[in-house]
């Protein structure tokens, strides 16, 4: 991602499957970028569809109309290139960018991309795993690169991710047994949306039980009332 956001690339897809954390790195890497420069999420797509330019502004912290006006073509680039110059290339990251209707997202790029003086914003483009086959306009897709694809975790960094969550929240001890924790992997397949809703529905069953051990009979039982089935495969 810091790859894609220094290149000198207009647009970017960040691609992957539902529940694999995207949002999670979005916001993680606008946070920690915006220090070093321009850089917003948006995910509010009425507002790209009536007002566009003044969206991008508000994504990017600046002040900008909150009615139905939206700021001229003069306005708006002359303070992308005023900001470049500052900041370095702003860069808009849209989460879910795959609901976006197609002339929405041709217009966002006419108005990002497309200057006589050059890269106004870039784009990153969020969305779910066949993402760019839905995109069909030529000269979108003649631009954007690199394609970035969240996958899901493997076996190794499923049990990590659950080490580290339950450090965060507080526990003393592992409450999962290393055979619950190749349970867990099996019926996520390293999926974060997934293995949150497994560990979860398991430790609310063990609070009420009192058990201080979850092994991976209990793991297959709760997943089993959620409707989760173990995979045999990967996905």
């Amino acid at each position: 991602m810091d790859f894609a956001l220094n290149s000198a690339a207009p647009l970017t897809l960040f691609i992957g499957p539902e529940g694999s954390g995207k949002t999670t790195v979005v916001r993680k890497v606008a946070s920690e970028t915006n220090s070093k420069r321009l850089i917003g999420t948006l995910s509010h797509y009425s507002v790209l569809e009536s007002t566009p330019r003044a969206a991008i502004f508000r994504a990017l912290g600046a002040s900008a109309p909150r009615n139905n006006t939206d700021l001229d073509k003069a306005t708006f680039d002359a303070t992308m290139i005023r900001a470049n110059m500052q900041h370095g290339l702003p860069t808009l990251m849209i989460d879910d960018a795959d609901e976006i209707q197609s002339s929405t997202l041709q217009r966002l790029f006419d108005i990002c991309a497309t200057t006589q003086e050059g890269l106004l914003v870039k784009l990153v483009l969020v969305g779910r795993e066949d993402f760019d086959e839905c995109i069909t306009h030529q000269q979108i897709k003649s631009f954007y690169c690199p394609t970035i694809e969240l996958g899901p975790m493997s076996e190794e960094d499923t049990s990590s991710y659950v080490h580290h969550r339950c450090a965060v929240a507080g526990f003393k001890a592992m409450p999962f047994t290393p055979k619950a924790l190749k349970e867990l992997f099996q019926v996520s397949q390293g999926n974060p949306l997934i293995l949150n809703v497994a560990c979860m529905v398991a430790l609310d069953e063990a609070r009420r039980e009192r058990q201080p051990l979850i092994d991976s009979d209990q793991i297959k039982r709760c997943c089993a009332k959620e409707g989760i089935q173990a995979k045999t495969e990967s996905a």
